[in-house]
């Protein structure tokens, strides 16, 4: 166990912190917008388990700073942002942006056809699989860069064919408008969560038929 691990045990098993997660020695947690505790070193108010985190780290003796002490509706967690209003995670915008304008650079052509070294498609499919955390569903737009992967050379010249950019422009396209993963089953209603249904037609009398009470109605 790492020390961040043994100190996220301690605040969860014994000062039962809740709803707190930890990557590498980053701590994150969620809570309710009203629940607030003041701050004394800092003179502020923090969420509350966030400010019980702080006393805990204070009496284990761990530095912290209040720039690094930060709370949002919206807030940038591992370079993701997560949105609690919408319940959503998805990549920043210049993020987000910055990684479509790399897909269409690999994506221009030339008369002498493109060529790039195993290294840098090794560091493209990195780059990519980053965004595959919220938008898991692009994830066949690699298939043909994997194929072109198979290499031991890390400076060999390889070229980049129709394949490859058919699937970039498809998916610099889908992370251009995609959103994100919302943390909610569906943000759409099924019809079958309707508490009533209607069927009507497109007529002048507009009929309205609710089967389930076996009734019709229409206009005159």
């Amino acid at each position: 166990m790492t020390f961040a691990g043994f100190v996220l045990w301690i605040a969860m098993a014994v000062y039962t912190i809740a709803h707190l997660f930890a990557y590498m020695d980053n701590f994150h947690l969620a809570q309710a917008a009203n629940q607030m505790q003041f701050s004394k070193p800092y003179k502020c108010w923090f969420p509350q388990n966030q400010t019980r985190l702080l006393l805990l780290w204070d009496m284990l003796g761990i530095p912290h700073s209040e720039d690094k002490q930060v709370f949002s509706l919206e807030l940038v967690v591992i370079s993701f942002l997560v949105d609690s209003r919408r319940m959503r995670v998805t990549v920043p915008d210049d993020a987000r942006l910055a990684l479509v304008a790399e897909l269409r650079r690999w994506t221009r052509k030339s008369k002498h056809g493109v060529q790039r070294s195993l290294h840098d498609w090794q560091a493209l499919a990195g780059y990519v699989n980053w965004v595959f955390n919220v938008f898991p569903l692009l994830k066949p737009a690699l298939c043909n860069v994997y194929a072109k992967m198979e290499k031991d050379k890390p400076h060999a010249l390889i070229y980049v064919n129709d394949a490859i950019r058919c699937e970039l422009t498809w998916l610099a396209d889908h992370v251009e408008r995609a959103e994100g993963i919302f943390l909610i089953k569906s943000i759409d209603y099924h019809p079958d969560d309707a508490n009533l249904v209607i069927y009507c037609d497109a007529s002048l009398v507009i009929p309205f038929i609710p089967p389930q009470d076996a009734l019709g109605a229409a206009k005159k």
